[in-house]
């Protein structure tokens, strides 16, 4: 989730759910894999350039 083409990074739209390197990429944080709750994992899937973020909801 950072800028390409020489644009600066951007924060994680969800810094508590994930980290962000100086390259801009972007990793889920060890023990979030259900998004920690944050109403920001949504926004974080919708703004990822490529797609890489998917969030499906689990029943039971």
């Amino acid at each position: 989730m950072g800028g390409g083409g020489g644009a600066r990074p951007r924060p994680p739209p969800a810094p508590d759910v994930f980290t962000q390197d100086d390259d801009g990429y972007s990793t889920l944080q060890a023990g979030r894999e259900d998004g920690g709750g944050s109403p920001l994992v949504r926004e974080a899937a919708r703004a990822c350039p490529v797609g890489a973020i998917t969030v499906s909801e689990r029943v039971g």
